[in-house]
């Protein structure tokens, strides 16, 4: 009998793990690709959506990078080496943030972990900082690429660490058009929780393996 429950412990402990890591048999460039901000927003299973408008800027001002510090997400968009600039293009009711030279991609680097969606207007704007037309390519840490006509809403979503795949540590917006500036606004970001099958899984597993000690 100790044996039987011995292997039916291990067997169980084996068979949830299994499940846990092979429920998202996730590659690079799994990544599902909405055009929608209301279907993005309805395909974050889980979690809190951030959204950053940068109204914390005025149009006309350089730097060479801009950081969000919130308490759960953290990033830094930065477009080396020329730095930011940042408009207020007329079409768009908030600042944004522009390339300072339309040949270097503008990149967001999220220094907290765990990210899985990311979404905005991603566009192309001019010297003056008013929107052009063009198109724009969206490229994330995991291999994703994406070329959009410029303008619009657009946005990613993966199955991070915490359900088997990768998370979201960069993500760059190029120009296609010489001219023309890559820019970013209504930035989102959502970070991962579990889903509720691999928890229920992760909880087998380890009740099977605590069965499995307690008997031993």
């Amino acid at each position: 009998m100790k044996n039987f429950q011995k292997t039916l412990g291990l067997l169980l402990g084996s068979f949830a793990s299994l499940c846990v890591f092979s429920q998202y048999d996730v590659k690079a460039s799994d990544a599902i690709i909405y055009n929608s901000q209301g279907d993005f927003v309805a395909g974050i299973s889980a979690g809190t959506v951030f959204t950053n408008t940068f109204s914390d800027i005025s149009g006309g001002g350089h730097d060479l990078h801009y950081t969000n510090q919130a308490a759960t997400i953290s990033y830094d968009v930065t477009a080396p080496p020329g730095g930011l600039f940042f408009i207020s293009p007329g079409t768009i009711p908030n600042p944004a943030v522009a390339s300072y030279n339309y040949d270097n991609p503008l990149r967001v680097d999220f220094t907290s972990s765990g990210v899985n969606a990311v979404g905005g207007l991603f566009f192309l704007s001019d010297i003056y900082g008013g929107v052009t037309g063009g198109t724009v390519t969206v490229g994330l840490s995991d291999g994703t690429s994406a070329t959009f006509s410029a303008g619009g809403f657009h946005g990613f979503i993966v199955p991070g660490v915490l359900n088997g795949g990768v998370d979201i540590t960069y993500l760059t917006i190029s120009s296609s058009v010489a001219g023309e500036f890559p820019s970013l606004d209504n930035l989102m970001v959502a970070i991962e929780v579990p889903e509720p099958s691999t928890l229920a899984l992760a909880g087998l597993g380890a009740g099977a393996l605590l069965l499995f000690r307690r008997k031993k």
